[in-house]
């Protein structure tokens, strides 16, 4: 799972136990491939069938990408809020562009309370969960932690808490989206409109 610069979260990013089976491992060097079969076996004093690692694996796979996704976006929000304040700190002395310079502070508040609900960017260390309160990435990845287990036995309790942060991202998600689409098209409109460059030569 992908990290987030400067973000501590208490969990693994580690993917999932692989479910007992046959595979093929793959080596490439130097323009060579060489390959060779590998049999993952099912730990003997575990007694549960097939069906019960393929619901695990299902599982995490749909906890991976939710953070995932969530790590992606605030990368990409955090991307979007740098080029806005590069580009403000360039016109800020320019009354004539002064409604972009404010438009995209607007845009700026809106990520920055979205980011704020995904992660939580204060820990910076396992301590800080006791002084910050986790965020939805976390929660999800704590999720992950306790789904991943040498006993492949997902519990309603797990199943009924990704469903309910599962929820709370696509809303989120849904908020991200539609900020793009009309505040971002905003802001653009306004940049075309007040005729500010897209390459400008620093006062």
């Amino acid at each position: 799972m992908p990290t987030i610069d400067d973000v501590y979260i208490e969990g693994s990013y580690g993917g999932g136990r692989a479910v007992p089976g046959i595979y093929v491992v793959v080596l490439k060097v130097d323009g060579q491939e060489y390959s060779t079969p590998m049999v993952i076996q099912q730990d003997p004093r575990v007694n549960v069938g097939q069906a019960d690692f393929v619901e695990q694996d299902e599982m995490l796979k749909k906890l991976e990408q939710d953070v995932t996704d969530i790590h992606v976006a605030v990368t990409r929000m955090r991307n979007l809020s740098k080029q806005i304040n590069q580009l403000s700190a360039l016109i800020e002395n320019d009354p004539s562009k002064a409604a972009v310079v404010k438009l995209g502070k607007e845009i700026n508040e809106k990520l920055k309370a979205l980011e704020d609900k995904l992660i939580q960017p204060k820990s910076q260390s396992y301590d800080d969960v006791i002084n910050f309160v986790n965020k939805l990435s976390a929660n999800i990845i704590f999720v992950h932690g306790e789904v991943n287990s040498n006993v492949p036995y997902v519990t309603a309790g797990q199943k009924a808490r990704y469903q309910e942060l599962h929820s709370e991202w696509l809303k989120l998600k849904q908020d991200m989206d539609q900020l793009m689409k009309q505040d971002l098209t905003a802001f653009n409109a306004l940049c075309k409109q007040l005729a500010v460059d897209h390459v400008l030569l620093p006062e």
